[in-house]
Formats: structure tokens, C-alpha cells, sequence
């Protein structure tokens, strides 16, 4: 019988330490290649185009992709990059003129991997130009957000807002002269 038992704790401990190792191997190669976006663009309600901007190895990067929804759109992205883009814990969503907001924000909120402290910025033309076209959007828009004259509700409060109160205020963001500035506040009523 103890004998049964030494088997029993050494076929354990061998398991641990075999999933010890591959754990640690694991974590190497996930931090090889890896894009992590910053903002991501959000244009259209389906066919939905996502335009994400963020700091791989390399430098930044930018990246398009469509689909029916946001989901698909993700999915798209993810499989048609040569490195591996995360699209988790986005700090920036950009919401173009034609992109239904209400809906927009609660699937970017069901998706767990969005992070629900990502600021929302409306776009007064598509979002994805925007993106693209600023230089460093993830920092001027961080600039923005720490001493601009209004402030970008974050994706849980915004959701929030439109829940409770029917309505939520949003800045508006132009490109002028390649750089982000915010021109407006709107006010997007719930339906």
C-alpha cells in the first residue's frame, strides 16, 4: 500500500513540474510578436470596420479589418495579423458618425477582453481615418484625457449613463493639421 502511495505522489509531483515548464514556455512565446492595441476604431453597424492603432516591437502599428459586427471584425483582425495582435484592455474607443453608439458600446462591454476603462471619444468624420491619421492617437488622446477641457467617460460609464439616464455626453474629435483636437461634446440620447 505505501508503495501505491509513493507512485501516486511521485506521478503528481512529475505532472506539477511538467506544467510548471510548460508554463514558463508558454509565457516566453506569448511575449514574442506581440501588437497590443491602444485605440481601436469602430466604423459602420454592419458591416463593421475596426481600425487599430498600437506599440509592437517594431514600432507602432496600424491594422483594418471588417465584419458583420464588432465581434467578427475582432476575430478578422486577429487571424489576418503576421504577429499576434491583443485586443485586450483597449484604452481608447473612437466611434464614427455612422456607427450606432447604444449598440456599439454594449458589445464592446459584453466582450470581457475590451476592458471596461477604455474612454469613448465620438469622431466627427470616420473614425478610422482619424485614427490612422493622427500620430501617437494613443498619447494624444491620453493628453486629452488628463488636461483637455472636457473629459471622455470611460466605457462602463458611459454604458452606465445610457441605462439610467437615457443619455450620455461624448466628445467629438477632428484631425486638424494631423493633430487630434476635440471640437464638440455631443449628447447621445438611449433608445
Amino acid at each position: 500500500m505505501k508503495a501505491g502511495r509513493w507512485l501516486d505522489a511521485l506521478i503528481f509531483i512529475s505532472l506539477l513540474a511538467a506544467l510548471w515548464v510548460l508554463g514558463r514556455n508558454a509565457g516566453g512565446r506569448e511575449l514574442t510578436d506581440v501588437t497590443l492595441v491602444q485605440t481601436l476604431g469602430v466604423d459602420g453597424s454592419g458591416p463593421v470596420t475596426l481600425t487599430a492603432t498600437g506599440e509592437a516591437e517594431a514600432g507602432p502599428v496600424c491594422r483594418t479589418a471588417r465584419g458583420q459586427d464588432i465581434v467578427h471584425a475582432r476575430s478578422a483582425m486577429t487571424l489576418a495579423d503576421p504577429t499576434r495582435l491583443e485586443l485586450t484592455h483597449i484604452a481608447q474607443l473612437v466611434l464614427g458618425p455612422e456607427t450606432p453608439v447604444e449598440e456599439t458600446l454594449w458589445q464592446a462591454l459584453l466582450n470581457r477582453k475590451s476592458g471596461c476603462n477604455a474612454t469613448i471619444w465620438l469622431s466627427r468624420g470616420p473614425a478610422g481615418a482619424l485614427v490612422a491619421g493622427a500620430e501617437q492617437p494613443f498619447r494624444r488622446l491620453r493628453t486629452l484625457e488628463e488636461s483637455g477641457p472636457v473629459t471622455a467617460p470611460t466605457l462602463l460609464e458611459a454604458a452606465w449613463a445610457l441605462a439610467e439616464e437615457g443619455r450620455v455626453d461624448l466628445p467629438v474629435l477632428a484631425l486638424e493639421d494631423g493633430v487630434l483636437q476635440v471640437v464638440d461634446v455631443a449628447t447621445v440620447e438611449g433608445g
